[in-house]
């Protein structure tokens, strides 16, 4: 059987790097992680290397844009990373708008999780703008806490208000670099913030979140991409429970991650309807009733 080759370059901790080989739809996968600890330089230089070497690289802890509704705003340096030429390079954007809201719903469906008229708290609601709504539609009270994780400014809203807000900030606020917003190396250690409480779930990146995840967790439950065995005994140390978006052969991939590796075995980068499709073949205990085409186009 032949393998598949993914890195994902990110700018966070080398510390949390890793090399595996896992198996998705009858494929075999192996999968690189490449910490840059926010070296920008570094990871283009990266991104250059394995242009051409491997089926798809993914870029960790940057997005191409922060998302209001339709809107996108680019991400300062985020256009330099995707500087190679053979090689598909993407942000997990397609996962995060079509596969994890679904998975969301599909946790309320079974039971998992019970959203009706609980207060939730997103870390990012610009990187998850998708789900939010997902949750709000299913009865939850969604609330942004992006100006609290990203800028240590403590302040959270309303989904509504954060929405009114941002569409006239944003404007400036995308300007800012991310090594400003963003916790890479040693900005990743775990934090013991106050005044978050309140909620019921806690939604989003989990690195944002343990720059300055609560001291208390007492009744929350957070849900998270890539997280490690580290972060859920973090998050069970202060009396959370922690629930992953996606867990794959005992691994939770981060949404850029989960993305490279469809877009390996499809050969292709998924057209929006193909997640939905690739969610009823994947392991996750989330089925649809679709069909995978690999001969499709792109978008």
């Amino acid at each position: 059987m032949i393998e598949r080759k993914v890195i994902e370059v990110s700018l966070g901790a080398p510390e949390r790097d890793f090399d595996v080989s896992v198996s998705v739809l009858g494929e075999r996968v192996r999968i690189r992680r490449v910490g840059t600890a926010g070296n920008l330089s570094l990871a283009r230089a990266l991104v250059k290397q394995y242009d051409g070497k491997v089926s798809c690289i993914s870029l960790g802890g940057v997005n191409y844009y922060y998302r209001l509704g339709e809107r996108k705003y680019p991400v300062p340096g985020a256009a330099a990373l995707a500087c190679a030429e053979r090689t598909p390079v993407v942000d997990g954007s397609g996962v995060k708008k079509y596969i994890e809201p679904e998975i969301i719903g599909r946790m309320q469906s079974s039971g998992e999780i019970d959203l009706r008229g609980r207060r939730v708290l997103f870390v990012s609601v610009l990187d998850r703008y998708d789900s939010a709504l997902r949750m709000r539609a299913l009865g939850a009270d969604v609330w942004a806490g992006d100006p609290l994780f990203a800028m240590g400014i403590p302040l959270m809203l309303p989904l509504s208000a954060f929405t009114a807000l941002a569409s006239v900030t944003m404007p400036l606020l995308s300007r800012i670099p991310l090594r400003f917003l963003y916790p890479h190396g040693d900005q990743t250690t775990a934090g013991n913030a106050t005044g978050i409480r309140g909620f019921s779930y806690i939604v989003g990146d989990i690195h944002l979140l343990r720059r300055r995840m609560p001291s208390r967790l007492d009744g929350v439950t957070v849900i998270s991409a890539s997280l490690r065995p580290s972060d859920e005994t973090l998050i069970q140390s202060r009396n959370g429970q922690a629930i992953p978006l996606n867990r794959l052969e005992g691994m939770s991939l981060a949404a850029n991650v989960l993305e490279a590796v469809l877009v390996a075995i499809l050969g292709r980068v998924p057209r929006g309807e193909d997640y939905f499709a690739l969610l009823e073949h994947l392991p996750f205990g989330y089925h649809t009733q679709q069909h995978i085409d690999k001969n499709a186009g792109p978008v």
